[in-house]
């Protein structure tokens, strides 16, 4: 299964996912199985290791020939932010996820952030999460929005419709 750079058959645009990895061996594989198995498709996958020196490069790779979706980069350790930026500097998607290698997600997580995105005709989608152990969530962080701002006077994005300002 591979990505369109521009729209698939079904009108869905490409979304690009970065994913850092240092040292991510015991969970990467969960992740990228939680962003292959995503109800939206139309999925560029990019994952960077940050300078691993345990088997998350090995994965990462098996990951690559099993899905052409996934691209994979190695770079000397930067830490988390650079890694990320090596991500960006890589992507083909209108939109754009970030997960870290330890992550797990809904597996309609993208589908509904961009269909809200596409309804609400915003730019970004903040959205909570939880942590859990098993079945157990153990802390949750929703976010309750403060302000919906499209553009003029001081929170002029360049014009662009956004959803910003989140409070816990």
């Amino acid at each position: 299964m591979g990505y369109l750079l521009e729209e698939d058959m079904s009108g869905s645009y490409l979304v690009s996912v970065i994913v850092p990895a240092y040292n991510a061996e015991g969970y990467i594989g969960h992740m990228l199985e939680c962003i292959l198995n995503q109800t939206y498709g139309n999925i560029q996958v990019i994952v960077v290791n940050d300078g691993s020196s345990d088997k998350t490069g090995e994965l990462c790779e098996e990951y690559c020939r099993r899905d052409s979706r996934i691209e994979y980069y190695f770079q000397n350790n930067q830490g988390v932010s650079a890694a990320r930026n090596y991500g960006i500097r890589h992507i083909k998607g209108k939109k754009v996820f970030f997960f870290d290698a330890d992550d797990s997600c809904e597996k309609d997580l993208i589908e509904k952030c961009v269909s809200y995105a596409d309804a609400q005709n915003v730019e970004s989608v903040l959205y909570g999460y939880a942590d859990k152990q098993g079945k157990t969530i153990c802390n949750e962080h929703v976010f309750k929005l403060h302000g919906n701002f499209r553009g003029g006077g001081r929170n002029n994005f360049r014009g662009s419709p956004v959803i910003s300002w989140a409070f816990l």
